[in-house]
């Protein structure tokens, strides 16, 4: 290439470059801003999390089970990283006497910030892995409990002023999701479609679309709903109704928690959607055989949905 023409492509290409830089507006940074916590999900940045062969896991958790003993905090490290990983039919975290184990050593290195915050990050990663409701083992809810307790005690040996990992700053910077009300700090913004905080942090500290936190945030939204003035309450109902249908586990609570509030309201017109969500999960309230579905909500919303129902498909029906 002459040098007439390199110079005519590096012309060319700073007029690009500008022309671009020029294109850009605000809004669309904003729209940059928004996307960047699912970016940082997307790459892993700064999550802390390393990529260990499975196999040496395995191994690791293995060799503890059978000799009740951790060979170096380098074994420990591969010991937290499997303890939510099902090996041999097993989960180490549905090992409460193990976990106790595992944590009184990798305690013993709380001073020494590097190898303790590598077995941190780990058991950071199993306390939002592990999903003690789902499992229904009181086992697992012990074992994951303990990891909490570590966790939360030990989260202020991380800092180490100027040279702070992202994740480390992340979950300084949102302390709340190791407390024992995790997402209140987000119900309301979430309620109204503003996930960009919980978005944020959840890249930050790469928690995943399974964890039982989601689930946890869907309560914060229902209680952030309960809070509402009455009209504000029944503009958010089918909301909340998507996001019972997305997470089994907390249907009946919140379903029971929503008719109860719309029965308390000034006005209680039907509203179609919330009757036939209700009616399809729980049956038709004035059928004594459905009467134990309908047992965790007040008889007089229990009254209310009745009515609904006798007004749309008649009394004989």
């Amino acid at each position: 290439m002459t040098g007439s023409a390199l110079e005519h492509l590096e012309t060319t290409l700073r007029e690009a470059n500008a022309l671009a830089l020029g294109a850009l507006v605000v809004s669309e940074l904003s729209i940059l801003e928004d996307e960047l916590p699912r970016l940082r999900v997307w790459a892993g940045a700064g999550t802390g999390m390393e990529a260990l062969p499975v196999d040496r896991v395995a191994q690791a958790v293995r060799a503890f089970r059978e000799s009740g003993t951790l060979k170096g905090i380098g074994h420990a490290r591969l010991v937290c990283y499997g303890c939510t990983s099902e090996i041999d039919s097993k989960k180490l975290i549905e090992e409460p006497a193990r976990i106790a184990a595992l944590l009184e050593y990798v305690d013993r290195y709380r001073y020494f910030p590097r190898p303790f915050r590598r077995c941190y990050r780990a058991l950071l990663d199993a306390y939002f892995a592990y999903d003690p409701d789902e499992s229904g083992r009181e086992e697992g809810r012990e074992g994951w409990r303990e990891v909490w307790v570590f966790l939360e005690r030990r989260k202020n040996l991380l800092e180490t002023p100027g040279s702070d990992p992202e994740w480390v700053s992340a979950l300084l910077e949102n302390r709340n999701v190791l407390t024992r009300d995790p997402t209140s700090r987000y119900g309301m913004a979430a309620l109204r479609g503003n996930y960009t905080a919980f978005d944020a942090m959840r890249a930050r500290l790469g928690i995943a679309d399974e964890s039982w936190l989601m689930r946890r945030l869907v309560l914060s939204e229902l209680e952030a709903a309960l809070q509402l003035g009455d009209e504000h309450f029944k503009s958010v109902v089918v909301r909340l109704l998507v996001l019972f249908a997305r997470h089994p586990l907390l249907l009946d609570y919140g379903l029971g928690k929503v008719i109860d509030r719309y029965a308390a309201s000034s006005s209680t017109e039907p509203h179609a959607r919330l009757r036939d969500f209700a009616v399809r999960n729980w049956g038709d309230p004035r059928r004594p055989s459905n009467a134990p579905h309908w047992k965790g909500v007040k008889p007089e919303a229990r009254e209310m949905v009745a009515g609904w129902m006798k007004a749309e498909v008649g009394p004989g029906q």
